[in-house]
C-alpha cells in the first residue's frame, strides 16, 4: 500500500538496503501480498524472508520459491523462515495478542515413584471438557511485557515528534524565540514550524528586513489569514518600538484588524465603511516613498542598513524614520472597490523596500494577485487552500494541510507551521481571543510614553478660499485652488509656466462652476488687470459678477455675443504669432509682443458646443501655440454624455495636446475622459486631478462664494 501511494519511496528503500548496514539501519518490510515488480533493485538487499500461510501457491512461490506456505495449517503463527539458500525452517511465532497465562507455581519436590495397578479402587476422577468457543479474558502478553520493558533501558531517539499543537499562544512562541539581538532587525516570531528533516520544532520567524520585506499570505476563507496579520503586528509591538516599526492597516476582511488601532505603532485602521480613509491611507504610504527618497539624499543615507544603524544610535533627527508597513487584509476585495489603487500599490512593491516601506497583503487564491504585483513580493506564507493544485509552494505539501485547523499552513520551504494566537495571557482559547488581544494592546500602549505613529489625515469635506494661502504677486507658482490628498499640500494651477489649458468634468452639484470661480478669484488676486484679461462664455449666468470690469475682456451669455467677441479676440491673438524671421533669443524671451494674458473661460461647455455652431472653434488653430500668443482656455462641462462630447473638435484637440484637468463626481460608465482616468462618485468639490507625468491624485477644491 505504501509503494502504491508513494512509488518514489522505493529509491529510498534501495538506498537504505545498500548503505544501511554500515549506518546501523535495517529494513523490516511486511505485506499481505508481494508484487515483485514493485521491488525493483531491492531483492538483492533482503537477507531473509518469512512467509506465513498464503492465499495461493503462487504467492508462496514468489516469497519462498516453493508452495509450502500455502500448505501451512490455519493456525495463527505458522510460518516458514528462509535465509538465502542455507536456512529453510518451519516455525510457529508467538502471539503477543493472546491472553497472558502466568507460569504455574509448584511447591512439591521431584515426583516420587508410585505402584502401578491394573485396577484402581479409588474414586474416579472428574474430567471437565472446556468449551473451545469460550475465550479467556485478561491482559494480553503485550500488555504485560511493555510496562516491564519501558524502564529497562534508555529511551530510543524519537524521530517523529508529536503533531503541531492546534493552538499556541504568542507568549509561548516569544519565550522560545532567540533574543532580539540575535534576530534580524525586522524578524519577529509568529508561530511554530515543524522541521522533520532536522527532527525538531522551531519558532517561525517572519523576517521582513531583506528581499522578503513584502509579505503575501494566501489561504481559503476561515483559515486564519486575519489572525496571522494580527499576530504579526502584535509581535512587532512587543519586540519593537514605534520609532522602529509603524503600521497602517486596511481591513477588508471581517473587521479583525480594528482591535490593533490602540497600539502606538498603528497609525490608523481603515475599513469598508470609510472609503475616503482607505484612499488616504494608500496615498499617504505611497507619498512616503517619495518623501523618503528625498530624506535619504538629504541625510546621506545610502542603504537600509545604514538607516537602521543610524536610527539605533539616535543619529537621525525626528521620529519619521521607522520602517512603515501597509497591511491590507483581503486585497482582491479592495481592488474590486478601488481599481485605481493597484498602480500606487505596485509602485510601493517595486520601490518601497529601498526606503523602508513594506507591503503585507492577504488573498484567498494566488491568482487573485496579478503576476506583476505578486512577483514583487518576496515573502510568502500559504495557509490551507480549497484547491491544493493551485498552490504556489508545493502541491503535495498543500494537500497535507489539515482542514479545521485555522492558522495551519506551509512555508516557502514546504514546512508545516502553526500560527500563534495574538495573546500573551497564557490562554489559547480562541473564543475569547479578542479579549486577549485587547489586553495585549492595552499593555503595550500603557508601557510606551514616546511618540506614536503619525495618524492618517484625510481631506476635509469643506475648504474655504480664505483658508488657502494668498496668490503670489505676478502669479509666481500658480493659482492656489485647493488641497491635495497626497500630502495635504496646496494645489496650484499654473497656466503660464505649465500647461496653458485646463478641463473640468463634473455632474450637477459636483462643484465644477466653483472650480472656475476659485481659479478666477485667485488669478485676479495675483495679477494686475493690465496683465490678465478674461473672456467669459456663460450661457447659464453662473459666473455673472465674478470677474470685475477692469479684468473683463468680455462676457457672453449667448451664442451671437460669444461668436462676435471670440472673433475679435482671435484677431488680436493672431497678430501675436511670431514672425518667420524672429531670432532664437527673442523666441526664448517671448518679447515680440506686449499685452495681457488672455483667459477664455467657458462654463457648461456642453451647451456652448451645440450642433448649431460652436463660437469657440475659431480658437482651434491657436491652441497648439497658446503659450506663444498668451492664450489660455479653461472649460467646464457635464460628465454625462462626455464620452461623446470629447469627440467634438475643440475638446478633441485639447485632449490631443495632453491638457490636464479635474474629474469631479460623475458616472464612471462614461469611460476614460483624461488619459486613462475615469470619473467616480465624490463629495462636492472633490475630484481627481490628472496631469502629465504625475500620478492622478484627489484634491478638494476650495469653496468660493457665489457672486
Amino acid at each position: 500500500e505504501l509503494l502504491a501511494s508513494r512509488p518514489d519511496f522505493i529509491d529510498l528503500f534501495v538506498a537504505v538496503g545498500r548503505l544501511g548496514r554500515s549506518l546501523g539501519m535495517h529494513l523490516l518490510l511486511s505485506s499481505q501480498q508481494l508484487d515483485e515488480g514493485r521491488l525493483r533493485g531491492l531483492e538483492s538487499h533482503l537477507s531473509y524472508r518469512i512467509a506465513m500461510r498464503t492465499f495461493s501457491a503462487a504467492e508462496s512461490r514468489i516469497v519462498l520459491g516453493v508452495p509450502d506456505a500455502y500448505e501451512l495449517p490455519p493456525i495463527p503463527g505458522s510460518a516458514y523462515l528462509k535465509v538465502g539458500t542455507t536456512v529453510y525452517k518451519r516455525f510457529r511465532a508467538a502471539l503477543v495478542s493472546q491472553v497472558y497465562s502466568p507460569p504455574s507455581e509448584s511447591t512439591a519436590g521431584a515426583p516420587r515413584p508410585r505402584e502401578f495397578r491394573l485396577t484402581n479402587d479409588g474414586p474416579a476422577s472428574r474430567s471437565v471438557v472446556q468449551d473451545p468457543n469460550l475465550q479467556a479474558s485478561g491482559p494480553t502478553l503485550l500488555d504485560v511485557v511493555v510496562p516491564h520493558l519501558r524502564d529497562a533501558a534508555a529511551k530510543a531517539h524519537q524521530i517523529w515528534l508529536p503533531p503541531l499543537e492546534p493552538r499556541v499562544g504568542l507568549d509561548a512562541v516569544l519565550s522560545s524565540s532567540p533574543p532580539p539581538g540575535s534576530r534580524g532587525p525586522l524578524s519577529v516570531p509568529i508561530g511554530l514550524v515543524d522541521k522533520p528533516a532536522e527532527q525538531k520544532r522551531d519558532v517561525l520567524a517572519a523576517d521582513l528586513s531583506g528581499a522578503a520585506g513584502h509579505l503575501l499570505v494566501v489561504g481559503a476563507s476561515l483559515t486564519g489569514k486575519t489572525t496571522l496579520l494580527r499576530t504579526l503586528v502584535a509581535s512587532f509591538a512587543l519586540t519593537h518600538t514605534p520609532l522602529e516599526a509603524q503600521f497602517y492597516c486596511i481591513d477588508y476582511g471581517g473587521g479583525g484588524l480594528s482591535a490593533l488601532a490602540g497600539l502606538p505603532h498603528v497609525g490608523g485602521v481603515a475599513g469598508r465603511q470609510d472609503p475616503e480613509l482607505v484612499m488616504r491611507t494608500v496615498t499617504s504610504v505611497s507619498a512616503l516613498v517619495d518623501e523618503r527618497e528625498a530624506q535619504f539624499k538629504a541625510a546621506g543615507i545610502d542603504s537600509l542598513e545604514a538607516l537602521r544603524s543610524r536610527r539605533g544610535k539616535g543619529d537621525l533627527d525626528g521620529d519619521g524614520w521607522a520602517d512603515v508597513f501597509l497591511v491590507i487584509d483581503n486585497w482582491p476585495a479592495l481592488r474590486q472597490d478601488f481599481e485605481e489603487l493597484e498602480a500606487p500599490l505596485q509602485e510601493i512593491a517595486a520601490r518601497g523596500l529601498g526606503y523602508g516601506v513594506h507591503l503585507v497583503m492577504t488573498a484567498n487564491r494566488w491568482i487573485e494577485v496579478r503576476s506583476s504585483l505578486r512577483e514583487s513580493v518576496g515573502g510568502r506564507l500559504e495557509l490551507r487552500l480549497n484547491d491544493p493544485t493551485e498552490s504556489a509552494v508545493n502541491r503535495k505539501a498543500a494537500e497535507n494541510v489539515p482542514k479545521g485547523l485555522p492558522g495551519r499552513g506551509i512555508t516557502v520551504d514546504s514546512l508545516h507551521f502553526q500560527t500563534a494566537l495574538p495573546r500573551i495571557d497564557g490562554s489559547v482559547d480562541v473564543l475569547d481571543q479578542q479579549r486577549g488581544l485587547e489586553a495585549l494592546v492595552a499593555g503595550v500602549a500603557a508601557a510606551w510614553s514616546g511618540p506614536h505613529a503619525r495618524p492618517v489625515l484625510v481631506l476635509p469635506r469643506l475648504i474655504k478660499i480664505a483658508d488657502l494661502p494668498k496668490a503670489r504677486k505676478g502669479g509666481e507658482g500658480g493659482v492656489p485652488i485647493g488641497v491635495s490628498e497626497r500630502d495635504l499640500g496646496v494645489v496650484r494651477l499654473d497656466m503660464v509656466a505649465g500647461d496653458p489649458h485646463f478641463l473640468v468634468f463634473g455632474d450637477v452639484e459636483s462643484g465644477k462652476t466653483n472650480v472656475l470661480r476659485t481659479f478666477l478669484r485667485g488669478l485676479m488676486a495675483g495679477h494686475a488687470s493690465k496683465d490678465v484679461q478674461v473672456l467669459v462664455v456663460d450661457y447659464r449666468r453662473t459666473l455673472l459678477g465674478v470677474v470685475p470690469p477692469e479684468y473683463l475682456l468680455g462676457y457672453a451669455g449667448a451664442e451671437p455675443a460669444a461668436s462676435a467677441q471670440l472673433a475679435e479676440t482671435v484677431q488680436v491673438l493672431a497678430r501675436r504669432l511670431p514672425p518667420a524671421d524672429l531670432s532664437i533669443e527673442r523666441l526664448r524671451a517671448r518679447n515680440w509682443w506686449h499685452g495681457p494674458e488672455v483667459y477664455v473661460v467657458a462654463d457648461d461647455y456642453d451647451l456652448v458646443a451645440a450642433p448649431g455652431g460652436n463660437p469657440l472653434l475659431p480658437l482651434l488653430p491657436l491652441l497648439a501655440q497658446a503659450k506663444d500668443v498668451g492664450l489660455h482656455v479653461l472649460l467646464a462641462r457635464r460628465t454625462g454624455g462626455a464620452s461623446r462630447g470629447i469627440l467634438e473638435q475643440l475638446m478633441l484637440r485639447l485632449r490631443e495636446l495632453g491638457t490636464p484637468g479635474l474629474l469631479l463626481s460623475g458616472d464612471p460608465q462614461e469611460g476614460a475622459l483624461l488619459g486613462s482616468s475615469r470619473s467616480g462618485p465624490q463629495p462636492p468639490g472633490r475630484g481627481l486631478l490628472v496631469r502629465r507625468h504625475e500620478r492622478p491624485s484627489l484634491v478638494q477644491v476650495a469653496l468660493s462664494e457665489a457672486g
